[in-house]
């Protein structure tokens, strides 16, 4: 992985737009961008906008986290869903568990997301704008 492609930015709108455009308009500009939450995602769309590039033509867009505004914006967005009502249950259970006593150590608890593949994904371009 190359470190120098990921940002690490305030979870605003605006730190995401600053940090995805300044990858936008390095000279090894990526050919896809992960937004980590919707603020992340949001800045990511704007960066693309400001620099009049075309999503998924000039770079792929994914999201994480699966809002309705998702597939009510063009292109609709890819996105990685949570699970968010089992992450709640699981999270429910545990403190229950602890207020009940339990004095087990914190544990990990992975639950499986969805990828949703939408229109804001494309293999990227060659040199020559073909795919």
């Amino acid at each position: 992985m190359d470190e120098a492609l990921v940002r690490v930015a305030q979870y605003t709108r605006a730190a995401a737009q600053r940090e995805a455009r300044a990858l936008l308009e390095s000279p090894n500009r990526p050919t896809a961008l992960f937004g980590t939450g919707n603020f992340m995602t949001i800045g990511c769309l704007l960066a693309a906008r400001d620099l009049g590039l075309s999503i998924p033509r000039d770079v792929a867009l994914v999201g994480f986290d699966d809002m309705d505004w998702a597939t009510i914006i063009r292109p609709q967005l890819t996105t990685v869903a949570q699970p968010t009502r089992l992450m709640g249950r699981a999270g429910a259970e545990q403190l229950v568990a602890r207020l009940g006593g339990d004095g087990s150590p914190a544990r990990e608890i992975r639950l499986p997301v969805q990828f949703h593949v939408r229109e804001s994904c494309a293999p990227p371009a060659k040199a020559d704008g073909q795919r």
